[in-house]
């Protein structure tokens, strides 16, 4: 008998183990889809800042600003899908956090009013606190993961297209 109990027991510390694994995967997917689509909604708010005008940048490229604007009801659609599964298997820190990058993207978004006027350094700033926020989300979901190591800071968006800008510093 002790040797059935001992055998039992042995079996669901293994399937325990199995079923942690796959939640673990299924959260490491769910969180890198929502980051994904909140990334792609605020890249997509910075080619419409651009496109505007709000920033001192050449849409060299780009679709025009009418496209542009099509676009953003479905890049929130697909954010607000994936969030839901966050929601659903994440952890409380990593769901706050998500909500935060979230409406951190919202307050991005005031670039698509027709009359916004809050200028390059008002859009950047926000820009910037989307940045924080996508990098306190990262923080919280590598946490609940386990995964181990130190993320790099942010730059802001004025430093980042200095950097990275053909046209050089600014």
């Amino acid at each position: 008998m002790l040797t059935f109990t001992g055998g039992f027991v042995a079996e669901r510390v293994r399937w325990n183990r199995t079923q942690a694994v796959r939640w673990d995967e299924r959260r490491q997917a769910a969180y890198a889809d929502y980051a994904s689509s909140v990334k792609a909604e605020a890249i997509l708010y910075l080619k419409i800042a651009n496109a505007k005008g709000v920033r001192d940048r050449p849409n060299v490229g780009m679709p025009e600003l009418s496209d542009l604007i099509a676009l953003a009801a479905g890049v929130e659609h697909t954010r607000i899908e994936r969030f839901a599964v966050v929601q659903l298997i994440g952890s409380s820190r990593v769901v706050d956090a998500g909500r935060e990058w979230q409406s951190s993207v919202w307050r991005l978004g005031t670039v698509l009013a027709p009359d916004f006027t809050g200028g390059q350094s008002h859009f950047e700033a926000l820009y910037d606190a989307a940045v924080e926020a996508r990098y306190e989300f990262y923080k919280q979901a590598r946490l609940d993961l386990g995964v181990a190591g130190d993320l790099t800071p942010p730059i802001s968006l004025a430093d980042w297209t200095a950097r990275w800008s053909l046209r050089g510093p600014t």
